[in-house]
């Protein structure tokens, strides 16, 4: 059976974004293709809406009713939709436009009843998306749990995690190597990308005891992140999904987690989205030469 859910009503989208607009709020329209049944084809647009607010920039939002197992949020900067992707096939659309897409319009001119537009869902090609411009974080990858068997992959993600040339040259300093070493110590837990059994990333979460401290450590009973994405995959949400399935699973066992991070990285955005926010007085110069901080995401219990 059709989910109607993911089948949100373009009107309402259209109103909403009117109604920030006449309010002198830079409004716009967002879409998703997902799968209507989470079990692949066949697919359908999912519309939602993007805001631009002054301290944050533009920010994605889903104005909706929620229900079990759906909860869409407004808490900028961190993004909270109704739904993301998790299937090969799905995607999320980078781009906020300024007109609904032609093909919902055409479906919605087109349909005369509700009915109707769930036999006939408005969808878009992955191959036609050119055509509308459209940019796309496209699900062709797979995510699984971390086993510590996983050693290779968590010292190859390290380097890059670390900006490193070589693994040798992570093995040698105690304070990179830290990181990795003894997979599997109680604590340590994470997910693995991968797309044709190829590691393309990874996250994880390392506890710290004694002295035995890494750079973004606050508290025995927080973990700290590390994560990376090897460079040819970056920018298609691969970061942001492994990011969010840590947090997920960390929640239930932890208070907390934190990260170091430098900062002049461009990720800092994405862990503001995800919850994360500055701990001040936590700013040092790194071995660098930059300035890197600590952040915290705080679970709510």
């Amino acid at each position: 059976m059709y989910s109607s859910t993911k089948l949100a009503t373009a009107t309402q989208k259209v109103i909403y974004t009117a109604l920030l607009r006449a309010s002198q709020i830079p409004a716009g329209f967002c879409y998703q293709q997902l799968s209507i049944d989470d079990r692949g084809t066949p697919y359908c647009l999912h519309g939602f809406n993007g805001v631009y607010l002054s301290e944050v920039g533009w920010y994605r939002v889903d104005p909706r009713g929620n229900r079990e197992g759906v909860d869409a949020q407004f808490t900028p900067p961190k993004e909270q939709l109704a739904y993301s992707t998790r299937l090969p096939g799905e995607a999320d659309v980078q781009n906020i436009l300024a007109e609904p897409l032609p093909v919902v319009v055409q479906t919605l001119q087109s349909c005369n009843t509700w009915n109707e537009v769930l036999r006939n869902p408005p969808d878009v090609s992955l191959e036609s998306w050119k055509q509308y411009s459209l940019i796309s974080k496209v699900m062709d990858y797979e995510i699984r749990t971390l086993t510590n068997e996983d050693d290779s992959v968590v010292w190859k993600m390290l380097m890059y995690a670390s900006h490193e040339s070589s693994l040798e040259t992570v093995q040698k300093q105690p304070y990179l190597s830290r990181y990795a070493i003894n997979l599997g110590r109680m604590g340590d837990m994470g997910f693995i990308a991968s797309i044709n059994e190829q590691s393309i990333g990874a996250a994880w979460l390392r506890l710290w005891s004694g002295d035995d401290r890494g750079f973004g450590y606050i508290d025995y009973s927080i973990p700290e992140l590390a994560m990376a994405v090897i460079p040819e995959h970056r920018g298609q949400g691969i970061g942001t999904k492994l990011l969010m399935q840590v947090l997920e699973s960390a929640q239930s066992a932890y208070p907390a987690v934190s990260l170091n991070v430098r900062a002049n990285n461009p990720v800092v955005s994405l862990y503001q989205r995800a919850g994360f926010v500055k701990v001040e007085g936590s700013e040092v110069v790194n071995r660098t030469g930059g300035v890197s901080f600590n952040m915290v995401c705080r679970f709510s219990r």
